[in-house]
């Protein structure tokens, strides 16, 4: 309905809007110009700290590894202190298993010995089948939960996570790797265990040098993200792995 208090266009008097002649275009506005906002309207913005699409801040350009953007800034490695807590908060969470198979094996061992009066065999077995069941619950839960999500518990609540660098997802086979530092001086320090349990003093001094080099290097292997420029630690390296701020 047109408006009765507007004078109409005697040529057009059913208030019509004037069409474009047949194969004409509306008019287009210059080539290289851009169009101009109304008056008094700002041109639209970008949401508050979003980059354009398909741009990236300086220095910050992700790659997608197993389903996560891995950022190549520095700022982004995981700290050692950070490590270090999701390490300790683990190793409180694995004390439950750990302790229970203590106690039991702890127990076997004391009743064997107060019978026999001496180590025997089956004490001392009794300990080395307490210390292989542990040490196989603790690898089997850091190889599960880096070789699934990339973060055990700890990690999980420090908020950082394991990833590769070629850009492929986590498996077994890497977390196994990462273990492997680990998991051979544990097998020395088991070693070592029976033999002192065995009274084999012949060649304890021998290997207890080794078990103090080896000592040494799971010292160093924990201590060198301190001074390595991608935070890895020796464990690291072997996978070809890093941790990151998740």
């Amino acid at each position: 309905m047109s408006n009765p208090y507007q004078p109409q266009d005697p040529n057009n008097p059913y208030g019509q809007q004037p069409q474009q002649p047949y194969g004409q275009q509306p008019p287009q506005q210059p080539y290289g110009q851009q169009p101009q906002q109304p008056y008094g309207q700002q041109p639209p913005q970008q949401p508050y700290g979003q980059q354009p699409y398909g741009q990236q801040p300086y220095g910050q350009q992700p790659f997608v590894q197993g389903g996560y953007a891995v950022p190549s800034a520095a700022g982004m490695y995981a700290s050692w202190g950070a490590r270090l807590g999701a390490y300790l908060l683990d190793g409180l969470i694995l004390l439950i298993p750990s302790g229970l198979i203590g106690v039991f094996t702890g127990a076997g061992f004391a009743a064997s010995f107060n019978m026999t009066g001496s180590r025997s065999a089956s004490s001392i077995g009794m300990l080395i089948i307490g210390s292989l069941i542990t040490m196989i619950i603790n690898y089997a839960y850091f190889i599960y939960f880096h070789g699934t999500t990339g973060q055990t518990i700890g990690k999980k609540v420090l908020n950082i996570r394991v990833i590769r660098r070629n850009n492929q997802a986590m498996d077994f086979v890497v977390a196994a790797k990462r273990m492997a530092i680990t998991f051979g001086v544990a097998i020395i320090q088991l070693f070592m265990a029976m033999l002192t349990f065995g009274d084999s003093l012949s060649t304890l001094g021998f290997l207890s040098l080794i078990n103090f080099a080896a000592s040494i290097g799971l010292l160093l292997d924990y201590l060198w993200p301190l001074w390595d420029s991608q935070k890895q630690a020796l464990h690291d390296k072997v996978a070809d792995t890093l941790v990151v701020r998740a």
